[in-house]
């Protein structure tokens, strides 16, 4: 499905370039949830704006495979970064709607099926209550279960999204994982996102990109890449503590010791 060969991520300079990440290398298949990890400043946006082809890469190859050949990328991939939709003054179910747009005609005009891709994205976000809403009222919780919905309406078998439960609290946090879940399982997606929830992403995703900071990443399992220690190893902090067999971080006091 999505296949990254000897790929290179970073910034290019007048006269120089900054490497975030370099010979990478990993696929995503079909049915498969992969989630990016790593700490601030690793590369983990970058990587994915890279594969979404609105980052420039430094080197090596992002390829989608299909089996129905799609010329255009919006019908191979749906985007969902962390940056605010411009157009604050459209309500929710018109924003959700955009996401067939390439799917329509040259007019949008939407069709009984479009509409119905429409609603059940819209249903799966759990944001019925919010169709007539404008953007501008919306928390920022809510703003990023839209754009989820709208990704979602644009119905392709590939979906990235950067920091897909930013400003969610607990509990959506969780649904939103789970919906990933179900879209890779059930309806044979494939999705690639980047978090910073380690402990909720150990526990769900099929595959894990761990960004170690040193222009390299561990790619496997949860389970592999906990017991070979690269998951302690990634978030090594004083007074912060793995633990392998729960797969849960936890704070160490001095105090307590004392």
């Amino acid at each position: 499905m999505l296949k990254i060969t000897d790929l290179k991520t970073g910034f290019q300079h007048k006269n120089s370039n900054t490497i975030l990440l370099e010979s990478i290398n990993f696929e995503v298949e079909k049915g498969e949830l992969c989630i990016i990890l790593g700490r601030n400043g690793t590369g983990k946006t970058t990587l994915l704006r890279t594969v979404a082809e609105l980052h420039p890469a430094l080197h090596g190859n992002v390829k989608i495979e299909l089996e129905n050949y799609e010329k255009e990328s919006s019908k191979k991939m749906a985007v969902v970064t962390t940056e605010r939709f411009r157009l604050s003054y459209f309500r929710v179910e018109d924003v959700v709607a955009l996401g067939r747009y390439p799917h329509t005609n040259y007019f949008g005009n939407l069709k009984e099926n479009d509409k119905k891709i429409i609603q059940t994205a819209i249903e799966l976000t759990n944001i019925k209550h919010l169709i007539h809403k404008p953007l501008a009222q919306l928390s920022d919780g809510e703003y990023q279960k839209v754009m989820i919905a709208r990704a979602l309406a644009q119905d392709t078998p590939l979906l990235l999204l950067d920091e897909p439960t930013a400003h969610l609290d607990l509990v959506n946090r969780i649904a939103i994982f789970q919906l990933l879940k179900k879209l890779s399982r059930k309806n044979k997606k494939a999705i690639l996102c980047t978090t910073h929830e380690v402990e909720l992403a150990l526990q769900i995703a099929d595959k894990i990109v761990l960004l170690t900071g040193e222009k390299q990443a561990h790619i496997g399992t949860p389970n592999e890449l906990i017991e070979q220690a690269h998951i302690e190893h990634a978030y090594a902090a004083e007074g912060l503590f793995f633990d392998r067999t729960s797969g849960r971080f936890d704070i160490v006091n001095p105090a307590y010791n004392e």
